[in-house]
């Protein structure tokens, strides 16, 4: 009787849009259980799972996935194990509940690689989009005046993830936060504070089975849920997953700032970390863009614990950014409003098209100078204006070089010969002290 009740629930959630062509769906399933064949065994056994989950054969479809993963186990397979996830979640949940308790049993099975990852992928589909194209494909189909073969098994698999998310995807993040909290110890928003006043804002993801931990530190101006991504796959490997902020981001109580503190402020942290008892004493550093400058920027000031750096495709403010060989990047001009407008990222102005479409075509069609960007837009852009102030790149012989221009901050990072870069083009040459009304020299800037 209970698994009769579940597959009313489920026949009930599958087409609640279409009743009589939920029916048409079941009456699908059943007759692929009855005469479908596949010489692929992972397709073959992948259908019929699903087929079965349709039609409420719920020990049948967990058996059957059962076989699934032994055969995805193998080399070669298109998909791993984990893709009947949610599936296999499902039927627990109906056959065994409730769902928490399912998830759970489920889930530690699943190794902390995968489940950093793959897991939150196979979990993650956008449920309203998933059900409107399985109502518009079942109105399709039943349109016709004669179904194939694969129009029943298309059906019959949309129907399935159907009745699988309906009761997944309200719950997901819940539960697998709750999947975090068991196999990590998480700390979140701890301030770290940093010479001249600075405190930044920092959270942990660390490996519950290790006392002491090698710390990969990614320190970003992103303030995203990708940064909890990256710490939990950190973690997952072994590591004490430490993400940091720019100062004024997240629970920082500095008013945003992008560059200006970053070299400084990332040493304070890989200090911090090595003080920690739960530190091995050595720190690493990885990421790309903006987060392979902020490595160099803390390499500049030697913190003792950093040993290793995996930077990326390097920001170089006032070289790369936001003038590249000479090439005047509008692109560029949103991104200081995009990460220092607020503690996290004002995607609302960022993505603005209208607005940043109008500034161009304004600037294009007077001919002013690329510098007076923030006059033709109408609104101050204190980062994008120092940056800007560099004379053009210059050819000489077989190199190119670059000579800073005045800049009315003194000490924002517009160098007048760049840190480094991860293909080798530039390298630092010694230091000099900052002149009266020039960009300071590259040892003052982080």
């Amino acid at each position: 009787m209970p698994g009769k009740i579940a597959r009313a629930v489920l026949l009930l959630s599958v087409l609640r849009a279409a009743p009589a062509h939920g029916q048409q769906a079941e009456a699908w399933a059943r007759d692929l259980l009855r005469t479908y064949s596949e010489p692929n065994r992972e397709t073959y056994l992948d259908n019929r799972m699903r087929a079965q989950l349709v039609t409420g054969d719920y020990r049948a479809a967990l058996a059957t996935i059962d076989s699934l993963k032994a055969v995805r186990s193998k080399p070669g397979r298109v998909l791993p194990p984990i893709a009947s996830f949610p599936h296999e979640v499902f039927l627990e949940s109906q056959l065994n509940g409730p769902l928490d308790h399912a998830f759970t049993r489920v889930a530690t099975q699943v190794d902390d690689r995968t489940s950093a990852v793959a897991m939150r992928w196979v979990m993650g589909p956008y449920f309203p989009r998933m059900k409107a194209d399985y109502d518009a494909t079942l109105a399709r189909v039943t349109a016709k005046d004669s179904v194939t073969l694969a129009d029943e098994i298309d059906i019959v698999r949309r129907a399935a993830n159907v009745a699988v998310f309906e009761l997944l995807a309200p719950n997901a993040d819940r539960l697998l936060n709750a999947d975090d909290e068991r196999r990590y110890i998480i700390t979140r928003d701890i301030l770290v504070t940093s010479p001249q006043g600075g405190q930044v804002c920092v959270f942990v993801y660390r490996p519950r089975n290790k006392a002491k931990q090698t710390a990969l530190l990614n320190f970003t101006v992103y303030e995203s849920e990708q940064n909890a991504t990256e710490a939990r796959r950190t973690a997952s490997n072994g590591y004490a997953g430490v993400e940091g902020l720019t100062r004024g981001k997240g629970c920082s109580p500095n008013k945003p700032v992008s560059h200006e503190y970053d070299g400084v402020d990332a040493a304070a942290v890989i200090d911090w970390i090595a003080a920690q008892p739960w530190s091995d004493g050595r720190v690493g550093m990885y990421g790309g863009s903006y987060e392979g400058m902020t490595q160099w920027a803390a390499a500049k000031h030697m913190p003792r614990a950093l040993q290793a750096l995996m930077p990326s495709v390097t920001h170089a403010p006032g070289i790369d950014f936001p003038i590249d060989g000479n090439i005047f990047a509008t692109s560029a001009y949103p991104w200081p409003f995009y990460t220092t407008n607020m503690k996290g990222l004002d995607n609302a102005t960022y993505s603005d098209s209208a607005r940043w479409g109008a500034m161009r075509r304004k600037w294009y069609t007077s001919g002013r100078p690329y510098r007076e960007l923030p006059l033709i837009d109408g609104t101050p852009n204190p980062i994008f204006e120092r940056c800007s102030r560099i004379r053009p790149t210059t050819r000489t012989g077989r190199t190119w070089s670059r000579t800073a221009a005045t800049s009315r901050a003194s000490g924002f990072p517009c160098s007048r010969r760049p840190v480094t870069s991860t293909a080798g083009r530039w390298a630092r040459s010694g230091s000099s002290a900052s002149t009266p009304g020039t960009c300071p020299a590259p040892s003052t800037i982080y």
